[in-house]
This record gives C-alpha cells, structure tokens and sequence, in this order.
C-alpha cells in the first residue's frame, strides 16, 4: 500500500485500534461503510471521526500544507499531543478512537491543518486540531 491509497477508516468496532488500520479498498462494496458515507455527505465531515475519501484527496493533492510533527503523547480518550517541528511548538489533536497502541510516543507523523488529516506512515486518520 502506497501514501496515495493507504487510508484509516473504521471498519467493524470503531473503538478497536486493530480494526483503524483497513483501508478503504477493503471495504468498497461494504453496504454499512456506503450508508455511513452518505451520511457523512449529507451531515458534513465531522473532524476526528472518520475519514471521508475526498478529505483524503485534497489532503494529498495540498502536499505543501502538511506538517511533520512526532508524537508525544497519547491518550486513550483519543487525544494526541504532537510536536511541530518547524513551528518549535506543540499541538493537541483528537480522534474518536484510543490510539495508544497504534500511535506509539515518539512516532514521526505529519498533520494536515486545513483538511485535519493525520498520517502514520502510509495511513490516514481524521483529526481535530485543537
């Protein structure tokens, strides 16, 4: 899986970190992941939740917008603390899910701000950026 197709999004129970690391192409013809989507579209993107493809898109397609940070800590009330390092500052970010044993402290990451995308790796999550 490349950074371009990798993305996080629930699959199964949203509470179980394991379950975070699917990617949308597992799950295209999923008719629960389908109706989610239409509601996500009707209700609009809910920051920290879960990640709607077009987010992930204008995510990718705005490379110069993403910031490289590392993890300092996590929470398992779905809060993470990143250090940015060119702002030489720190950012609290949210997710819905328990991230501690998928985003480990000390973890390179980069945030997205306008479109609050978090990448591990090649994966994507959602974030809120507090």
């Amino acid at each position: 899986m490349d950074r371009l197709s990798g993305s996080l999004i629930a699959a199964g129970n949203p509470h179980d970190p394991k379950d975070l690391m699917t990617t949308s192409s597992a799950r295209d013809n999923d008719p629960a992941t389908s109706a989610g989507s239409a509601m996500m579209l009707r209700g609009g993107l809910e920051a920290g939740y879960h990640l709607h493809p077009i987010q992930r898109l204008a995510a990718i397609a705005t490379a110069s917008q993403w910031r490289d940070a590392i993890v300092v800590e996590t929470t398992a009330s779905g809060t993470i603390t990143v250090y940015d390092l060119a702002a030489d500052s720190t950012r609290t970010l949210w997710h819905f899910a328990d991230l501690t044993g998928v985003v480990p402290v000390g973890e390179p990451v980069s945030v997205h701000e306008e479109y609050g995308v978090l990448a591990i790796g090649e994966h994507y999550l959602s974030v809120s950026i507090g």
